[in-house]
């Protein structure tokens, strides 16, 4: 068994980001402003055209389905994907929004892919099991930027299936990793907005933590099935 207690992975969070917190800060704070304001784009263009609101009901949910697609999901894995360069100490001299722009520029089309699957799967699953296998699917699909990012070329289908394999065992531990949260989200809430942009960047760096360890079991069991199929001599 690979994975490590709760406390573990934040402490090696709290490793990675002790003299990074303010760059990440700094980093979550712009990465929500953005959220923002791409989440209000289509209010605004409807209010600057003057378009009417039975209008707006009617195209605006695709509007926002097509804005999380293409640049509100990119933006999330690629955010995530730059803990994990943190997490495996390759920064070069390079600040974090470089980082997060690279990984976004780089996989930007498999995570528009991957996100549109991503999406049409959660919503076609949701009426069938009372959201419960929608919860699911969405931390079993939580590997997928970094997936994305460790297997260039890799296919949009193919990271969300992987992704579920790798999870396959350890939905739970990650639910129940995020739950040890609570008490910092508690906290980021009182302190208010800042402190939510310190706590975020603490628990996405457990998580790239985490992804480390349920990938290495994930390569450890495809060798040993590998070797167990191969013939004896």
């Amino acid at each position: 068994m690979f994975m490590k207690k709760f406390s573990m992975y934040r402490a090696m969070a709290r490793t990675t980001l002790c003299d990074q917190w303010e760059n990440m800060v700094f980093v979550a704070l712009l990465v929500a402003f953005t959220y923002a304001t791409l989440i209000g784009t289509p209010n605004v263009i409807a209010e600057t055209l003057d378009i009417e609101a039975l209008d707006y009901e009617h195209w605006g949910g695709l509007v926002a389905v097509v804005y999380s697609v293409l640049l509100i999901i990119p933006l999330h894995f690629a955010y995530n994907c730059m803990f994990l360069t943190y997490v495996r100490k390759e920064v070069k001299n390079e600040f974090c929004l470089a980082i997060l722009f690279r990984h976004f520029s780089l996989n930007w089309d498999t995570y528009v892919l991957a996100g549109l699957l991503y999406v049409v799967r959660l919503v076609l699953i949701a009426p069938l099991t009372a959201f419960i296998g929608t919860i699911y699917l969405w931390y079993a699909y939580s590997m997928t930027p970094y997936i994305i990012s460790d297997y260039p070329g890799i296919s949009a289908s193919e990271a969300l299936r992987m992704s579920r394999q790798m999870m396959r065992g350890h939905v739970w531990q990650l639910v129940v990793l995020k739950l040890t949260f609570t008490f910092w989200f508690c906290l980021g809430f009182i302190l208010a907005f800042i402190g939510l942009c310190v706590v975020v960047p603490f628990v996405r760096t457990a998580i790239a933590h985490f992804y480390e360890d349920v990938k290495f079991e994930y390569e450890s069991r495809q060798a040993n099935e590998m070797l167990a199929a191969q013939p004896l001599r």
